[in-house]
């Protein structure tokens, strides 16, 4: 089937196809739907997103009355980045291969679809009204979520099926792509030291420099050394769905583009890292300690909580330069309420937690050289 350029050339007929190839709907035809773009105008940072809402010939049982459309970006030099750093193909095939394999819980996904030149559509189970907490979860809900992630790791631990879902291992690619990142941030420093202002403290000024010089050794630490397992990369509360924002008891994991293989911590790290800093302080070694005993009940071996440990600690270094590669300046043009509201998010909240993090776990002091 040839896939739509987005949400609004999704046709009756392709929608009732692509919903009976793998069974969603046996026998009843979709007469109409209504597209809701999900975001400023459905357009996210990678891809465009829509809610349907489907009406159907005759009322078949257990039919989804309303999907999530997940597409490649409109924007063709974005798409073209996505699909070069295999961002668009990752979540395709971990629907493809891997959601299912875990107690891990995710919107189920009714079709999905892939092409080499960057054009991807998934069809998602609509969770409303979950909704996302962002970084105001409880701290039973941050329990529950390190659970789960756990168990999901030690699952995925060294797997010889990463290759379906991650495709080959290319350890000298990502070594270059690291390489080109770090660059990037050595570049991007200046200004973004002139942007944070007080927001980022007088000692991470200098630590700060030395993270963003030795960024691609950090990455490859977390993502290139085993043991490694099957890793989300961006583990934060925006992609947990709670049916309610203080149900403890179920979520659901969403947006599996930076998914891949590496060290397990780097997830617990990008979640627990964060939370407001008190509630870090006040819970993360009991969360880090439950985590690794979690790993070796299920079979794990060989992988101290030391390592775990100094794993965690890498994890902060590198979601600090991941901050600095992403904030930024608005672009021309850019619609600036919407910029305001990421730029207050990045520099105002999680930069400030983030240093905070790498200044009580002594983190800078992992970094040789």
């Amino acid at each position: 089937m040839e896939i739509p350029d987005g949400p609004e050339s999704i046709t009756l007929e392709w929608l009732t196809e692509a919903l009976r190839q793998n069974g969603a709907v046996t026998q009843a035809s979709i007469l109409s739907f209504q597209t809701q773009p999900i975001g400023a105008d459905g357009e996210g940072i990678t891809g465009q997103t829509a809610r349907l809402q489907l009406t159907y010939d005759f009322q078949e049982p257990g039919v989804p009355q309303t999907l999530i459309a997940k597409f490649h970006s409109a924007d063709l030099q974005t798409r073209t980045i996505a699909n070069s750093l295999g961002m668009y193909e990752r979540e395709f095939r971990f629907y493809q291969y891997g959601a299912r394999q875990t107690g891990l819980p995710t919107p189920h996904c009714y079709y999905g679809d892939f092409q080499a030149s960057g054009m991807t559509v998934l069809l998602l189970e609509d969770l409303a009204p979950a909704k996302s907490p962002g970084s105001v979860l409880t701290p039973a809900q941050v329990e529950m979520v390190i659970q789960q992630i756990a168990r999901f790791h030690a699952f995925w631990w060294e797997h010889p099926q990463l290759a379906d879902i991650l495709g080959p291992d290319y350890p000298d690619a990502l070594q270059n792509l690291l390489a080109m990142l770090q660059q990037a941030v050595q570049e991007k420093w200046e200004l973004v030291v002139r942007l944070a202002g007080d927001n980022l403290p007088q000692p991470m000024r200098a630590i700060g420099q030395k993270i963003v010089n030795n960024w691609a050794a950090i990455g490859s630490r977390l993502r290139l050394q085993s043991p490694r397992t099957l890793i989300h990369g961006d583990f934060g509360g925006d992609n947990l769905f709670f049916p309610t924002l203080q149900d403890g008891n179920a979520f659901s994991v969403i947006d599996w583009q930076l998914s891949s293989r590496g060290r397990g911590p780097h997830d617990v790290g990008m979640l627990v890292g964060s939370l407001p800093t008190e509630q870090r302080q006040k819970s993360e070694m009991d969360l880090l300690k439950m985590y690794h005993q979690i790993l070796e009940e299920n079979a794990v071996r060989g992988y101290s909580f030391e390592q775990c440990l100094d794993d965690y600690r890498f994890t902060m270094l590198d979601s600090f330069a991941r901050l600095v590669y992403v904030i930024r300046e608005p672009f021309p043009g850019e619609d600036l309420k919407r910029f305001q509201a990421n730029d207050h998010k990045l520099r105002e909240v999680e930069l400030p937690r983030r240093c905070a993090a790498i200044l009580d776990l002594d983190a800078d002091t992992l970094i040789m050289g």
